[in-house]
């Protein structure tokens, strides 16, 4: 009776120390290089057969991976650019420049651990690996066992282009492999200026169900982009045209290889949040606004298919640049450039407000070929509206 007495206060006490020490995830987090700028033409100079590449502005001419990178960021000899402030350093990854780089992929601060599968330990902790097999953070002074715990350690990152992972103090996010969320991050940069943005990394699967188009705020009616609205530009070769999985009345564009991307820019009087309709299977991708991505506590990976997914906030009254880059098969927790058939991604629309009473200019109109829906869903014709504007764009 006295031995099974000492065996319970120990297991309580065993108990309450793990409770009390238990593992916390430890942070990923690793930023992609961006693909640059257009080299948009090519001719023959001073008879010398030498190529002259003319890029768009605010970007110049990389001699070293032949693209266009923007001024003041640099060029990747193994393709790509890291934007201002952060440098080259796996195969299509960046660091910061007030950060090191963490077993090949991976970033942190001075003040971190860095750990063995590329993570990092805030300061104050330690790695330690857990009985799941994950590495975990524990505090210093203390002794940790058991398996890691809940909270946002893991953020996806890759060998061919990924998302930034990381959250502050590794507190948001799910489980290995998943994605966390806080670390906002500007080195995958397309073009213009300093907006925040949602990034995604996924695998959900499509239900087949439609989804709901969002109601328009008051002041407000909706505008819906579909995919086949010429205002989106696509990536060349990599995109096939069907109709969309969760409602087949809808067009929507599939990416049929790996390393795609599509562009939209919002007009002026937009509202500041924009929703995408898209849906995706084992597939990993990542969302820019204004050439920034950044992790939302909530990431995409935790959502279903088949939804409306918000990002933003925007900031009102200006044009922004939304781009999307499809990189591939998602495996084993970290992206890939696969050109594998086990993964599927799809756009269908973009779905915003645009203030009803605001005339806009040159630049921050929508095509006539956009449908505008008020707060009850009614589609409204748009073509007369925009119609001059349109003839000056052209």
């Amino acid at each position: 009776m006295r031995h099974s007495a000492v065996a319970l206060v120990l297991l309580l006490s065993t108990c309450a120390v793990s409770a009390d020490n238990s593992l916390q995830p430890a942070i990923f987090r690793s930023y992609d290089v961006n693909d640059g700028g257009n080299v948009k033409q090519r001719s023959i100079i001073d008879g010398l057969l030498k190529r002259q590449y003319s890029c768009d502005p605010g970007y110049g001419y990389c001699s070293n991976n032949g693209g266009c990178c923007q001024l003041g960021g640099k060029c990747c000899s193994t393709g790509g650019c890291c934007a201002p402030g952060s440098y080259c350093t796996a195969p299509r990854h960046c660091c910061y420049n007030n950060q090191s780089v963490c077993e090949s992929v991976g970033c942190c601060y001075s003040y971190e651990q860095c750990c063995r599968d590329s993570r990092c330990c805030p300061s104050g902790t330690y790695c330690v690996v857990g009985t799941d097999g994950r590495i975990g953070c524990c505090r210093t002074g203390t002794t940790c066992y058991g398996p890691v715990g809940g909270g946002g350690g893991g953020g996806n990152g890759g060998s061919s282009g990924g998302n930034s992972g990381g959250s502050s103090g590794g507190s948001s996010g799910g489980s290995s492999g998943g994605n966390s969320g806080g670390d906002k991050s500007s080195p995958p940069s397309t073009p213009t200026s300093t907006t925040s943005s949602s990034s995604t990394s996924t695998s959900p699967t499509s239900t087949g169900t439609p989804a709901v188009v969002p109601t328009a705020d008051p002041g407000f009616t909706n505008v819906i982009i579909n995919a086949d609205n010429p205002q989106i530009t696509w990536s060349t070769g990599g995109w096939t045209v069907g109709s969309a999985t969760c409602d087949p009345t809808l067009v929507s564009k599939k990416a049929s290889n790996s390393n795609q991307w599509l562009t939209f820019f919002t007009p002026a009087n937009a509202s500041a949040s924009i929703y995408l309709d898209i849906s995706w299977n084992s597939a990993s991708f990542s969302i820019f606004i204004d050439g920034l991505q950044s992790q939302t506590g909530t990431s995409l990976n935790s959502l279903t298919s088949c939804m409306y997914h918000q990002i933003g906030p925007i900031s009102i009254g200006s044009p922004h640049n939304i781009t999307i880059v499809v990189y591939g098969q998602l495996m084993s927790g970290r992206q890939t450039g696969s050109s594998s058939s086990n993964w599927s991604f799809e756009f269908n629309r973009f779905v915003f407000g645009e203030q009803l009473s605001t005339t806009t200019g040159s630049g921050s109109s929508i095509s006539n070929s956009a449908n505008r829906m008020g707060p009850g869903g009614i589609t409204v014709a748009a073509g007369a509206l925009l119609s001059a504007t349109m003839m000056f764009l052209i």
